[in-house]
């Protein structure tokens, strides 16, 4: 429930996905309806913006647009499926980023983080996630004007033939340099494949109306996933992951984490704070479903804490933080 009394609900889908419109395979269209195929309920295709801008000599449609409509078609067709759309930027030194939620698309050449920033804070309503992260995060981690217009970041990329990579080493070093940013997992589909794999990003929303999972995606309701049946709640004094808590220093913390598999059996819970420590764990009994209510003292030297669920065929999952101000 939320604090509204709303029920929420579980969403499972790819924040991360190309078609032929840039360095993949298939229309938007086509990704759609097989990602439907694959009983996902939502797609966003972000291909490269540097191929957007162009448009076939059929048409003479840029890519952009031709998306845009394809989105609107699709979601006029489907009720129970949500199309989004987006884009790819990749800046030098630093890296490739998403954006979805705007009107526009950068259909220039962008020379540095500074540039993206400038134009990235002008759509309000924008959602931008750090994609597959690497070392280059070092070159924009300090970066205090980034940190409040980023809102999201994969914690685990890629699916077959391609490598997957886990990432959250990234996650929780950006972490505990105060950025504020949930966990999403991304396909980075360039093939027809989309929802083949089973790494999700899982959205826990109102619903699957486009307002409701564009304000759970910026509230950091959210998490990763490596198992396409896995259900994670996690709340700490009765407040959903993505929240941050104004504490004093008596306050204790009462974490209520409910994960659930009915496929994977669940082998091990963690509560992970500052500099990827295990602050507890539950082993679990190979177990498909499991309830851990906790309490912790509040540790001021702690700024945030994230849920890592494992299960006995080792697939993950990682929930978005709960930050302590």
């Amino acid at each position: 429930m939320s604090k509204h009394g709303k029920k929420y609900n579980y969403y499972f889908g790819i924040p991360h996905a190309h078609t032929c419109y840039s360095t993949g395979h298939g229309t938007p269209t086509d990704a759609y309806e097989y990602a439907r195929g694959k009983k996902l309920d939502f797609l966003i295709v972000t291909d490269h913006c540097s191929r957007l801008n162009k448009s076939s000599s059929k048409d003479h449609i840029i890519r952009w647009n031709k998306t845009i409509k394809e989105v609107e078609e699709i979601n006029k067709r489907h009720k129970s499926f949500l199309a989004l759309a987006g884009f790819e930027i990749s800046i030098k030194k630093c890296g490739d980023f998403n954006v979805i939620n705007t009107q526009q698309m950068i259909n220039r050449k962008v020379n540095n983080i500074n540039e993206f920033y400038s134009w990235l804070r002008n759509q309000k309503a924008a959602i931008a996630s750090i994609n597959h992260p690497d070392d280059s995060i070092k070159n924009f981690e300090d970066n205090d004007s980034l940190k409040s217009v980023v809102n999201l970041i994969e914690v685990g990329n890629g699916c077959a033939p391609y490598k997957y990579n886990r990432k959250d080493k990234y996650y929780f070093n950006l972490l505990d340099k105060g950025w504020k940013i949930g966990a999403i997992n991304g396909q980075d589909n360039h093939i027809r494949n989309w929802g083949d794999s089973d790494n999700l990003t899982v959205i826990v929303s109102y619903s699957l109306k486009k307002k409701d999972i564009i304000e759970a995606l910026k509230s950091m309701r959210t998490y990763s996933t490596e198992s396409r049946t896995l259900k994670l709640s996690f709340k700490c004094n009765n407040n959903w992951m993505g929240s941050t808590l104004d504490l004093h220093n008596d306050k204790s913390l009462n974490f209520e984490i409910r994960a659930s598999d009915r496929v994977n059996k669940i082998s091990e819970i963690q509560i992970i704070s500052c500099n990827s420590q295990i602050v507890k764990s539950l082993k679990c009994s190979e177990e498909h479903k499991v309830k851990w209510n906790i309490d912790l003292k509040n540790d001021m030297s702690k700024k945030w804490y994230v849920v890592k669920v494992i299960e006995s065929n080792s697939n993950q999952a990682i929930s978005s933080p709960i930050f302590i101000k």
